[in-house]
């Protein structure tokens, strides 16, 4: 036996041990710097890793796939001209990377297929330096004259470095360009115009979805570019879902948060009356809104002898089904008619609870009213989940009701609770949703889960 040995793994033993038996979770310095730590690494997974990394990994396999051997050799190679290949690599780095990580899956993929080490060294080297983003913000924070001395100097000493790998390494590159003597390239298998389009299509999507906020008083173009840069970044890539918001709270705070006045002369009250079809207004994010009012109180008085009245929002809604990909009903905070027609309309039914004990209160009744809505009225509803709001996971009270949420429902709770956050609050105030408002907030990164996992169906 190995008493050295042993007794270093007894010491790294102990050392743990006690390093967890006296961690001092009761400070709430040290958990927040736990917290800061993980919140960190958070951050770098999603805007780094994400954003940034896996874009460029991507544009290294476009530059392997549709960037044909003859033409890094044409161009990079060991017996391009020394002029050209220099000029090309300093300058081409500037348009494919964002940071120092995104350029060497980059670097790798030109060198691999035949460059020679002295151009893409000045590749590796320029890029960073006189990336897209770094040359605008240097250019726009420091001056014109600043973001082109940059430019010229990064090109400069990337060729100047570039060409004292070549010298130090002249003995390899000598004997890649005898081996390159004798390859013969092979024909290009697709035009320019198309490995070009699929090429800066990758490009601008790493660029678009980097694009960082702007000063609070700019209006202009940097500020254009950054409130529709997902927009921006989601047309290279995929069209979103039509999406119809119905207001049937007769407090109109769904049509009042998206910027919409409670007094427009069609709203759902007419429409639950007959006076006219589901009036549809356009928001200027994209999504269609049927608005309220303060009148739509009254609604339920006014309907009281009206045969049929909780199918009145299904009839009204038939027509619109096929337009849409989600109709989503804000429901008013009571079970009445109002809310009869949404339960009898609806086919899922997502139950918000504050993560407090009062909030729980009503659930009961409102499982009995949903049973009886689905044996009598809409055999088609069903729990889409319930979905914990206000939370604050360093409360306990929180936390006892998030557990008592769950075990009472099972397999219905989304995994996600909605956090306490001011920009949720802020949001309506700006008649924007939370994801035009603060997209990197958390109250927005909670909703984006919660909405995966509605589209996936995986709830606790």
């Amino acid at each position: 036996m190995d008493t050295k040995k042993e007794l270093k793994n007894l010491l790294w033993i102990v050392v743990i041990f006690t390093a967890v038996f006296f961690l001092p979770l009761e400070s709430e310095r040290f958990m927040t710097a736990i917290d800061a730590t993980l919140d960190l690494a958070k951050w770098y997974a999603r805007e780094h890793v994400v954003l940034c990394l896996l874009p460029a990994f991507f544009i290294a396999g476009v530059i392997a796939v549709f960037v044909s051997q003859g033409s890094v050799l044409k161009y990079f190679g060991a017996n391009a001209k020394k002029w050209l290949s220099y000029t090309v690599a300093a300058i081409s780095g500037g348009i494919l990377a964002v940071c120092s990580c995104t350029i060497l899956p980059l670097f790798t993929s030109i060198y691999k297929r035949g460059a020679g080490l002295g151009p893409a060294i000045a590749f590796l080297y320029s890029g960073p330096a006189i990336s897209i983003l770094s040359i605008i913000l240097t250019a726009r924070i420091l001056g014109l004259e600043m973001g082109i001395a940059r430019t010229v100097g990064a090109i400069s000493f990337a060729v100047v470095i570039g060409l004292l790998m070549s010298f130090i390494f002249r003995k390899e590159e000598k004997a890649k360009k005898e081996e390159q003597m004798n390859i013969v390239p092979p024909p290009e298998k697709r035009p320019i115009w198309q490995t070009s389009v699929h090429f800066f299509t990758l490009v601008l999507i790493l660029v678009f979805a980097n694009w960082g906020a702007p000063a609070a008083s700019d209006t202009g173009l940097w500020h254009s570019i950054f409130t529709y840069k997902w927009h921006i970044t989601g047309a290279l890539q995929q069209k979103g879902y039509k999406v119809l918001l119905i207001d049937l709270d007769g407090q109109a705070n769904l049509t009042e948060s998206m910027g919409l006045s409670a007094e427009l002369p069609q709203t759902i009250y007419g429409a639950m009356k007959g006076e006219y079809p589901l009036p549809i207004y356009q928001h200027k994010d994209g999504m269609s809104v049927v608005p309220s009012c303060l009148d739509l109180s009254a609604v339920e008085t006014e309907l009281i002898n009206e045969a049929g009245r909780e199918l009145i929002l299904a009839h009204l809604i038939k027509e619109s089904k096929d337009k849409y990909d989600y109709i989503l009903i804000d429901c008013p905070p009571s079970l009445s008619l109002l809310t009869l027609n949404a339960l009898t309309a609806s086919d899922q039914l997502i139950i918000p609870v504050q993560a407090q004990y009062l909030a729980m209160r009503g659930m009961a009744k409102l499982m009995q009213v949903v049973s009886k809505v689905q044996q009598r009225l809409n055999s088609d509803l069903k729990i889409a989940g319930v979905l914990i709001t206000q939370y604050d996971g360093r409360k306990n009270l929180n936390k006892s009701v998030s557990e008592l949420v769950q075990e009472t429902f099972q397999g219905k709770v989304f995994s996600t609770h909605i956090r306490n956050a001011i920009a949720l609050a802020e949001a309506p105030t700006q008649g924007q949703d939370i994801f035009h408002y603060a997209p990197k907030s958390a109250g927005a990164e909670d909703y984006e889960s919660v909405c995966n996992e509605l589209l996936m169906g995986k709830m606790n």
